[in-house]
């Protein structure tokens, strides 16, 4: 999308009831989007974006986006990418990660007036949903799918809305995982397990994204796999051929030749 046509409605307030004592407190938390460009040289400078309506018009020149939003009398800044898209889908998911966190809280649920926020439990049922009718030949695929959708769901309860979950929340959910107890086990979840799982993550993802056409980015796209040092414990360990042998005693001296003989004769390694 170029920075000329691309357009993002500017993100509703959040607004959450405290009422302690019965006070009734109003509290209000907008994220607005700015932006950073270099004035001359080394010199940096952050600048509000025009709007038409409630709309933004992107600003050409190269730069940084940046998040912007109040804490109390604090104001936070969070870096939000180089291009439109990046900055709208980084303004939604902090909209949402603000809302999640009031409500963790233990505050009412905020008014939001955006239509494309989806619940995480709302967004499990529709992709089980859609297993289920397009799968009905696969009970076991859909029993696994709905067991690690379920450990998702633990894991991120601080988040709401499937639109805040970031690559962060993947990696704390890999971390988490990996000291959890297997089911019926007494060792650890293993690395297979948890790649499985991320794995499994990233299909549900991206049906949210090309069927149900919600407007992220995958955060599991492109993730590292975990190493298993167990599997690799098994592995036959690497032998250098008879050629490969034949070239480096033509290379030795006299001495080298003999220390290298102790060593594939008597099988001595490194401790």
């Amino acid at each position: 999308m170029s920075p000329s046509r691309a357009r993002q409605k500017d993100t509703p307030k959040v607004t959450s009831r405290h009422s302690p004592r019965g006070s009734g407190r109003v509290a209000k938390k907008r994220v607005r989007i700015i932006k950073k460009i270099r004035i001359a040289r080394g010199l940096w400078k952050f600048i509000s974006l025009d709007r038409i309506g409630n709309r933004y018009v992107w600003d050409r020149r190269p730069g940084y986006y940046f998040l912007e939003w109040w804490e109390g009398t604090k104001r936070r800044r969070e870096r939000a990418g180089i291009t439109p898209s990046e900055a709208a889908e980084a303004q939604r998911r902090k909209q949402h990660e603000l809302i999640g966190e009031l409500l963790a809280q233990g505050g009412v649920a905020p008014t939001v007036d955006d239509p494309s926020a989806t619940r995480i439990e709302d967004a499990v049922r529709m992709f089980t949903d859609h297993v289920r009718t397009h799968s009905p030949g696969k009970p076991e695929t859909l029993r696994r799918y709905e067991q690690v959708l379920g450990h998702f769901e633990l894991a991120s309860v601080r988040k709401k809305y499937v639109e805040a979950i970031t690559r962060a929340d993947i990696d704390e959910y890999k971390t988490k995982r990996s000291t959890e107890p297997s089911e019926g086990r007494k060792r650890p979840v293993t690395p297979r397990t948890i790649n499985f799982e991320v794995s499994t993550l990233r299909t549900f993802f991206y049906y949210l994204i090309h069927e149900r056409g919600l407007p992220m980015l995958n955060p599991c796209a492109h993730f590292k796999p975990l190493k298993d040092e167990r599997k690799r414990a098994k592995r036959k360990p690497s032998v250098y051929t008879q050629e490969e042998l034949d070239k480096l005693f033509v290379s030795c001296d006299e001495f080298e030749k003999a220390i290298f003989a102790t060593l594939l004769l008597t099988g001595l390694r490194k401790r």
